[in-house]
């Protein structure tokens, strides 16, 4: 998404924006009339956080829940963790920050 969207260019980015990653069940649907689906919604803890994570990520920057991290075998050694109150959730949220493509070290 970063790249689509000229974070890696010289020039900088045409759109600023910042990432969320987190990982849970999630439920998806369309909401609208019988006849005609008007929209498609994803609801539950899960995106919630994900979108928090999203609002509180500088420019270009990628907010890793630790959870999304250990689930993906992200080898955080090398990145900055935080510790993010978030909107809704009653204890801190650890994070790991992801701001460029060597940033991206899986394990396994």
């Amino acid at each position: 998404m970063l790249q689509v969207t000229g974070h890696n260019d010289t020039s900088g980015p045409w759109i600023p924006l910042g990432v969320g990653v987190h990982t849970g069940i999630a439920f998806v649907g369309s909401v609208g009339s019988k006849d005609a689906t008007t929209d498609i919604t994803v609801l539950g803890d899960a995106p919630n956080t994900a979108a928090r994570l999203s609002s509180n990520a500088e420019a270009g920057e990628i907010l890793v829940s630790k959870s999304a991290s250990e689930a993906a075998g992200l080898n955080v050694d090398q990145l900055e963790g935080r510790l993010l109150e978030l909107k809704g959730k009653t204890e801190p949220v650890s994070v790991y920050s992801l701001t460029g493509p060597t940033s991206l070290n899986f394990s396994g």
